[in-house]
């Protein structure tokens, strides 16, 4: 997808003097695009952090200052997880979670939403590392990772609660680093057609074309309605610089633009909510414990032979119940559960 296809994103003002503009605009156009918004050297303070920690396990060269020039090292299997060793040393470091909370940020959002913000509890961890090229990698006993991001809806993994994605470069990225592209007024479609196949998240198809191949190569919709559409879709993307930030609706449909850079491309997604309103389980969780829950599906879905078809819709319902709270869930005990009742009902 070429720069020339991206049509930029209007520019919003945090500091119009009626709240009731921004929350309008955000209702209407789906997202907020601010410039400017986050204090630089608070950005700057967590780029450097992740940095060196990537310096440290040899993905960035070690002659780099403050631009993240990748070494050419592939991860070894999951540690750009959530629970694998790079996130979780930027975790510990704790300034991802310190920036989900900037005054700034949650100022401007209360004046969005009209209220008191929830801050959900895996912004801590939510921290996104994308090399170039297309290759992807099979984390074990868990989904494949790919390092360009399918077309898809945050809503999909966190439905039905109502919240917003906040992305946040940070690092400068221009066309060739790639970034975030969303698609003009898709949250007004409703949920489109949701596509696995076994552990490979395929996203929403492009086009009708897509959705029947990735049918015949045994992929399955484990949710959503809107079916494909084959008109042309507009994207919206600007170059993004420190400061910045993009908020956009849960159905907001949005890509991962391709890193055909010689860097890594830094950036993090933190999710809230207006306080008192219904969350689910993740959003009280953080991403390394969600990580470790759909693992264990993931692992016993595999030893016990399910197939295709049945796979995918128990993973997609033990997603969404999560381990209900209970400190000695038995994983591999309710997927037979589950295969039970799938049996049961054909």
């Amino acid at each position: 997808m070429s720069n020339s296809k991206f049509v930029p994103l209007k520019e919003a003002d945090p500091h119009v003097e009626e709240p009731h503009i921004l929350s309008s605009a955000f209702v209407d156009d789906g997202y907020l695009f601010f410039r400017n918004l986050l204090d630089k050297k608070r950005v700057e303070t967590v780029r450097d952090g992740i940095i060196d920690v990537l310096k440290e396990h040899g993905f960035v060269n070690r002659d780099a200052n403050s631009d993240p020039i990748w070494s050419g090292q592939w991860p070894e299997t999951n540690e750009f997880s959530p629970d694998g060793v790079v996130t979780k040393a930027v975790v510990n470091l704790g300034i991802l979670e310190t920036l989900s909370v900037a005054p700034e940020l949650i100022e401007t959002l209360e004046r969005v939403f009209g209220g008191p913000i929830f801050c959900w509890a895996d912004n801590k961890g939510r921290l996104r590392l994308m090399l170039s090229g297309e290759k992807s990698i099979q984390v074990a006993d868990g989904p494949k990772f790919s390092f360009t991001t399918p077309p898809h809806q945050d809503y999909y993994f966190f439905r039905p609660v109502e919240f917003c994605t906040a992305w946040i470069p940070l690092m400068d990225i221009d066309a060739v680093i790639g970034g975030l592209a969303i698609e003009r007024d898709s949250h007004k479609e409703g949920l489109h057609e949701v596509w696995w196949k076994g552990k490979d998240y395929l996203g929403v198809a492009e086009n009708t074309e897509q959705a029947r191949a990735w049918r015949e190569e045994g992929g399955v919709v484990v949710a959503g309605t809107t079916k494909p559409k084959n008109a042309d879709r507009i994207w919206l993307r600007s170059d993004y610089q420190l400061g910045d930030v993009l908020i956009f609706h849960p159905l907001m449909m949005h890509i991962g633009v391709a890193n055909t850079s010689d860097r890594v491309r830094i950036s993090t997604d933190f999710r809230y909510q207006r306080k008192g309103t219904q969350t689910n389980w993740e959003s009280h969780t953080p991403m390394a414990e969600s990580s470790e829950y759909f693992g264990a599906i993931f692992k016993s879905l595999d030893e016990l032979g399910v197939k295709t078809g049945v796979y995918e819709k128990i993973w997609e319902t033990m997603r969404l119940e999560g381990p209900c709270g209970e400190a000695d869930y038995d994983v591999s005990k309710r997927v037979q559960e589950r295969i039970g009742q799938a049996a049961a009902s054909h």
